[in-house]
C-alpha cells in the first residue's frame, strides 16, 4: 500500500505533462478547416521534440524499488582473546599523622573508692520538721556489776583498794624521809681534820615507826675517813626523830641517805 501511492504519483504527474505539451502546441492555419463542415474535426499530432519524450519517458517509467540494506557480514568466530585483568589502583596513601612527643609514663593511679549508695528515698513525704533526738544520758562513773560477775568485781576492787594504800604509804614513806634528812643535816659539821676536803657518803639508816634510831651503817664512803665518821654522828645525834605517819605500819624502815661536804 506504501509503494503504491508513489506509482498513482508519477502517473498523475505523466498524464499533467501530456497534456501541457498538447497544448503548448498550435494547430495550423489549415487544419480548422481540413473536415469542412460537414466532416468531423480532425487534429494531427507532429512528433514531439526528442528531450521532450525522453523527459515523458521518464516519467512514465515506474519507480524503482527501494534498495534492501545489505546483511551484516557474520563475524567469523575468532579465537578468544583472553584479556588480563588490571592491577587494583593503589589505596590512597593516609597522610602522616604529626608525631606527637610520647608523654612519660604516669604512675598508677589509687584504687577508686566504690562510691557509696544513696540512702533511699522515702515515698512519704516529711509532714513537718523532724523531732530532735534526746541527748543522750550521762554515763555513770561507776557501772553496776550484775549477779553473775560479783567475785570478780569484788577482786577488782581490792586490787585497786591495794594500790591506793600502797601508793599512800609511799607517799607517807617520802614525806617522813625527808623530816630525817632535814634533821640529819641540821647536825652535819666538817670536822677540822678535813678543812679544805670534798666528798659524799652514803648511810643506810634503820628507824622505828616511833622515830628512834636502830641502826646507822656507812654504805659508800667517801674515801677521807674524817668526813665519813662526820656522817655517823650527825645521823645519831639527830635522834630520835618524829614517829613516823599512821598509814606506815611497819616496826622500822631502812632510809637511804646521802650527805655531802663541801668547802
Amino acid at each position: 500500500m506504501i509503494r503504491a501511492a508513489p506509482i498513482v504519483a508519477s502517473l498523475a504527474g505523466a498524464l499533467a505533462l501530456h497534456l501541457a505539451v498538447l497544448a503548448r502546441f498550435d494547430l495550423p492555419q489549415g487544419a480548422s478547416g481540413a473536415g469542412g463542415q460537414a466532416g468531423a474535426d480532425r487534429v494531427e499530432l507532429e512528433a514531439a521534440p526528442g528531450d521532450i519524450a525522453a523527459l515523458v519517458a521518464a516519467w512514465d517509467a515506474p519507480p524503482k524499488p527501494a534498495e534492501q540494506p545489505a546483511a551484516p557480514r557474520p563475524v567469523a568466530a575468532g579465537r578468544a582473546v583472553t584479556v588480563a585483568p588490571l592491577p587494583p589502583a593503589p589505596a590512597p596513601l593516609a597522610r602522616p599523622a604529626t608525631m606527637a612527643p610520647t608523654p612519660p609514663d604516669l604512675p598508677a593511679p589509687p584504687p577508686e573508692s566504690p562510691p557509696e549508695a544513696a540512702p533511699p528515698k522515702s515515698e512519704t513525704p516529711p509532714t513537718g520538721a523532724p523531732e530532735a533526738a534526746p541527748p543522750p544520758a550521762p554515763r555513770p562513773a561507776l557501772r553496776a556489776v550484775g549477779a553473775g560477775q560479783g567475785a570478780s568485781a569484788g577482786d577488782s576492787g581490792a586490787a585497786v583498794a591495794a594500790t591506793a594504800a600502797k601508793a599512800a604509804r609511799q607517799s607517807a614513806l617520802l614525806a617522813w624521809g625527808a623530816e630525817v634528812r632535814a634533821a640529819v643535816e641540821r647536825r652535819k659539821r666538817t670536822p677540822a681534820a678535813a678543812l679544805g676536803a670534798e666528798g659524799a657518803v652514803t648511810l643506810i639508816m634503820e628507824v622505828g615507826r616511833d622515830g628512834a634510831l636502830r641502826g646507822v651503817t656507812l654504805s659508800a664512803g667517801s674515801g677521807i675517813a674524817a668526813l665519813d665518821d662526820a656522817a655517823l654522828a650527825a645521823a645519831r645525834s639527830a635522834a630520835p626523830f618524829g614517829a613516823a605517819p599512821a598509814t606506815l605500819t611497819d616496826p622500822f624502815y631502812a632510809l637511804r641517805l646521802t650527805l655531802r661536804f663541801q668547802r
